[in-house]
């Protein structure tokens, strides 16, 4: 009867690890599986079996349906029974102790008592248990290998590869101040924290199994193993936790994306979710892209959608660590000024060791002597940047302190009417609706054609201005916001419409021109790349299709024309914010746009295209610095628009072709309608000269367009006057 006690408490021991064991997994598989529950909320039920060859085994259910609520709760309950029913302890029964040799490779009802059925240990006859033991090593050995060693290994290569191209990036800087040091902190922490969590479990862990080798007489010694297991698991198990915190609070950012994130998730609403993206390389958007959750639903699942995300922002932390959520606090803005050789190359080095986003020119491939360089630098980089330019004698200044701060003050803070303002910067929705809106107003002024589709579906419409007539009438040609993140360019050609209207019959020489010529306006030509900017990120350039072998997005539409197609100037880098795609007019919104002017060759008279920033008026060439066969005349009338330009506020363009004024940026649409026989074409970099940059208030969009207004009207007004 003292065997059959001892054998009671033994299996009720083991049946109490059970639990704890079933308890840790659960809260370990809860945790692993939450990000599931944000992606796919169905009906259906899926069933997962978890066995452990030192348990019994468990089976747990996941319901998916109505996801959040129940995770939650198995969690905590999970966290609760593995605590208490670790801590709770039966009374020791006195006398000696019974060895249970071999591991748990069976399972197998036995009978206790009377009525008493449990589900333990069933124990190989005598002459097995030499084969049972070697098994049982082998099995413990491979558990331990697997388990621990290799992914050690593997986490020290990696974090170890990491930490190498870091410290290999410094020699752009001269010094070890650097935020890189952080990062490797960081990197020292997470693996200090997988070791010191799973070396208590596998110290146990080694200890069971040479008692279940070996024949123990000292009781105590078995029970301190019963007793420290659950514990150990738990504490190996909670790795998965310190990693997110880790990452954190020794990372620089967390608190900021924290709360960025908790301002992307308000409580009861479900508004856009923003795209996981970032530039700081091709390695870290492949790694964005992996954790970016698009999460499609009805609207009668749109509670549960926003539940399961705020339950994987509090619980799994995971998201909040790696994801990449396109703010922009403490980056700044520089203007740098190379007047070396050496200082050229300084810069392209750094573009090539950090994250760098070049706003003016539009790559370091660009950069020569004595032009201003504009330059978004990041947070983290800005000791490095400093300390940079401070050894290597390079003038500079900040334009911009804060470019996230920048950005929240670009919208003037007066209230957002609910529909369509011309003083403001509309979404794309908005835009739409104004185009079928303003379409409609005026028949006999107005009509709207869609020319094609962008990559992601969107119509391209463009608005036909001009009285209505039997005859074919000479024409213009206008778009705006061909590179995504110029959003007074669409702001302009909505004013120009706007005006074209509400002029008509009142203003002689608007009145002469829409009698006469029909002006084709394409409010926003890059369309999928502007709706980016107001959803995900606001420095968003290129076009939003995707690349064959490559997980950058997008190309350049300003550089995908055929027009000295990718010789200079422009990058066949698909990370690269100029590159110029796979062939000429492989962006299907280029080629929308190409094909309908050529369809219209014989009438277009004139095409204008509508950027920023810089306050140029440019015309061929841009792709050679060879001059245009028309290059007199094209000048005269660029310094002659810019003159009733600045005749309104004083701002001050500077005009000529591309290449010799600015930098030679080949496959642009000035370039290619100038090849294709419109005459006069002409490119706007409007305001301002770099205090704002792409970032200019929308209390200055009224200006800007009323000034822009004038050169555009003077433009037409001499296009009028000599048809050709």
């Amino acid at each position: 009867m003292k065997q059959s006690s001892d054998t009671w408490h033994r299996v009720w021991r083991e049946a109490q690890q059970s639990k704890l064991a079933a308890g840790t997994e659960n809260i370990q598989f809860k945790v692993q599986v939450m990000a599931l529950l944000t992606v796919n909320t169905t009906d259906t039920e899926t069933e997962w079996d978890l066995e452990d060859d030192n348990y019994a085994a468990s089976s747990i259910t996941i319901h998916l349906h109505d996801s959040c609520n129940s995770s939650l709760g198995l969690w905590r309950r999970g966290l609760v029974e593995a605590l208490a029913q670790g801590l709770y302890q039966p009374p020791q029964t006195q006398g000696p102790c019974l060895k249970v040799p071999g591991a748990a490779l069976t399972r197998d009802v036995l009978n206790i008592t009377n009525y008493t059925t449990v589900c333990a240990i069933l124990h190989p006859p005598i002459e097995n248990v030499v084969r049972v033991k070697e098994l049982l090593l082998a099995i413990n050995l491979l558990k331990s290998l697997l388990g621990f060693l290799v992914p050690f290994v593997i986490i020290i290569t990696c974090y170890c590869l990491i930490g190498r191209a870091l410290v290999g990036a410094r020699h752009i800087q001269k010094s070890s101040r650097s935020r890189d040091d952080e990062v490797l902190r960081m990197l020292a922490a997470a693996v200090l924290a997988f070791f010191l969590c799973w070396v208590p479990h596998q110290v146990f862990h080694l200890m069971q199994v040479l008692t279940q080798l070996t024949p123990v007489e000292n009781c105590a010694i078995l029970e301190i193993i019963d007793t420290a297991m659950p514990f150990t698991i738990c504490i190996a198990y909670f790795n998965s936790c310190v990693n997110p915190i880790v990452y954190g609070f020794v990372g620089h950012n967390f608190r900021k994306n924290l709360l960025c994130l908790l301002r992307c998730l308000p409580s009861g609403t479900r508004g856009p979710h923003p795209s996981i993206s970032s530039k700081m390389s091709a390695l870290s958007f492949r790694a964005s892209e992996a954790l970016s959750l698009t999460v499609k639903s009805k609207a009668s699942s749109d509670d549960n959608i926003t539940d399961n995300m705020r339950a994987l922002l509090l619980l799994g932390l995971v998201a909040v660590a790696l994801a990449e959520i396109t703010h922009f606090e403490g980056e700044k803005v520089f203007r740098l000024k190379p007047v070396l050789d050496e200082h050229v190359t300084l810069i392209k080095d750094l573009a090539k060791s950090i994250e760098v986003d070049f706003w003016r020119p539009e790559s370091p491939e660009l950069v020569t002597i004595d032009i201003d360089v504009d330059i978004r630098v990041p947070a983290m980089y800005l000791d490095m940047v400093y300390t940079t330019l401070q050894q290597n004698d390079m003038e500079y200044r900040v334009l911009i302190e804060d470019v996230q701060a920048s950005v929240d003050a670009q919208a003037d803070n007066k209230p957002s009417p609910r529909a369509h303002s011309y003083t403001k910067y509309n979404t794309w929705d908005t835009v739409q609706s104004w185009i079928a809106s303003i379409s409609s107003s005026n028949p006999n002024l107005i009509s709207k054609q869609v020319i094609g589709s962008t990559y992601e579906g969107r119509p391209m419409t463009v608005l036909k201005l001009g009285k209505t007539s039997s005859s074919t009438k000479p024409a213009i040609f206008m778009d705006c916001g061909i590179h995504a993140r110029e959003w007074i360019s669409p702001a302009f050609c909505q004013w120009f419409v706007k005006e074209a209207l509400s002029t008509y019959g009142s203003d002689s020489q608007m009145t002469s021109l829409l009698n006469q010529m029909d002006v084709f306006v394409l409010p926003v030509f890059n369309i999928d790349g502007y709706d980016f900017t107001h959803k995900s990120n606001r420095m968003w350039r290129k076009t939003r299709s995707r690349n064959s072998g490559s997980s950058c997005i997008g190309a350049d539409p300003n550089r995908n024309w055929n027009a000295g197609w990718c010789t200079t100037g422009a990058s066949s880098n698909p990370c690269s914010d100029t590159f110029c795609g796979y062939s000429p007019e492989s962006e299907i919104e280029v080629k929308n746009v190409a094909d309908f002017i050529r369809r219209n060759k014989s009438v277009l008279k004139a095409y204008l295209t509508i950027h920023s920033y810089s306050q140029l008026l440019l015309f061929p060439y841009s792709y050679t610095f060879e001059l245009a066969a028309h290059h007199s005349e094209l000048l005269k009338v660029a310094k002659e628009a810019s003159a009733a330009l600045r005749s309104l506020y004083g701002t001050s363009y500077t005009s000529g072709p591309g290449a010799a004024t600015i930098y030679p940026a080949a496959g642009g649409s000035d370039d290619w309608a100038y090849d294709l026989g419109v005459k006069y074409s002409y490119t706007f970099e409007l305001r301002d000269t770099g205090r704002y940059g792409f970032l200019l208030p929308e209390s200055q969009i009224k200006p800007t367009c009323e000034e822009t207004m004038l050169a555009v009207k003077y433009i037409a007004a001499y296009v009028q006057k000599n048809l050709y």
